[in-house]
């Protein structure tokens, strides 16, 4: 699973493991290991959570950064939907952000028109 993997280097650099002048492939070889491994090496839930806050306080639009990602592969209304709960704006996203998104991904429909009205 990519997160896993991510999740590996993003701990490894924030450890500083990938500092020390390999030029970041011991972070790499690290985490590909442990994707080899068939999860043997795995972040625990409470190490992966305190990593995600360590991210969040270096690198602040990390929150923004994974829902992009979702929102990729997410249909029309659960976009919609999730600006709707404050999803969207709580990571972070400007309306025009999501506006432009939605224009990027989707061809022009009713349904688009709709939803789009929705998003202010």
């Amino acid at each position: 699973m990519w997160s896993d993997y991510a999740l590996a280097v993003a701990g490894q650099v924030l450890e500083g493991d990938a500092l020390r002048g390999d030029g970041g492939e011991a972070a790499v070889r690290g985490a590909t290991a442990s994707e080899a491994s068939g999860g043997a090496a795995e972040v625990a839930d409470a190490d992966a959570e305190g990593l995600e806050a360590e991210i969040l306080q270096e690198v602040p639009s990390w929150l923004k950064l994974k829902e992009l990602a979702t929102l990729v592969d997410s249909p029309l209304v659960d976009i919609t939907r999730r600006w709707q709960d404050g999803v969207l704006a709580a990571c972070g996203f400007a309306p025009q952000e999501i506006h432009g998104l939605i224009c990027a991904i989707f061809e022009p429909t009713s349904l688009r028109k709709e939803c789009l009205e929705h998003i202010q």
